[in-house]
Formats: structure tokens, sequence, C-alpha cells
């Protein structure tokens, strides 16, 4: 577990498939990382960012970063909330689509 910012207490798991899912153990909210959202999708991992800037402009949407433990150390993450996520994975990868919002 970690705390970002004094804030966030998170656990992080890691599928077989390096999909990165981390929990908020306080509040129970989830959310994936960019890389790991990638590989879920099927979208290439550097247009992830510019869908997350969009979502920021006009909107009161403020993404987190957590640091997690990696094979290189710490590393600082940005993450996608579920709500987005859902969102997203409908028009991204339908074939997983009925599974995730079920």
């Amino acid at each position: 577990m970690n705390i970002i910012n004094g804030q966030l207490i998170h656990k992080t798991f890691i599928s077989q498939d390096g999909i990165e899912v981390i929990i908020n153990t306080e509040t129970g909210d989830s959310y994936c990382s960019v890389k790991g959202y990638a590989r879920l999708s099927g979208k290439p991992k550097s247009t992830i960012p510019t869908r997350i800037s969009k979502l920021k402009r006009g909107s009161t949407f403020i993404p987190k970063i957590v640091e997690i433990p990696t094979a290189k150390g710490l590393q600082g993450v940005q993450l996608i909330p579920e709500n987005i996520i859902a969102e997203w994975i409908v028009k991204d990868n339908p074939a997983i689509r009925a599974g995730f919002t079920n």
C-alpha cells in the first residue's frame, strides 16, 4: 500500500497480461494505469494521454498520479478511474465490454 500526496492509500494488482489495477483501500474506488488500459483496450499507449487531456478541458476531471513499485523502482503512473474505463471500453474493445459492464 502507498500514500499519494498524503491522501490515497491503495493496493496494486497486476494481471498476467500486465494490466495494472489500482484500488483505493479506503473508498473501494478502482483505477487502471495508462499502460494497463492500453493493454485492456488494445489501443496504443501513446493515444491514452491525449484522451485524458481532452477530458480535462472544460471539466472538473483531475487525473490522479500514484507511485507503484516496478522492476525499475517506483514509477509515477497516471490513473484512469473506473467510470472513464467503462465509458471508453465500450468503443475501444467491444469484445470485452459485456463482461466489464455487467
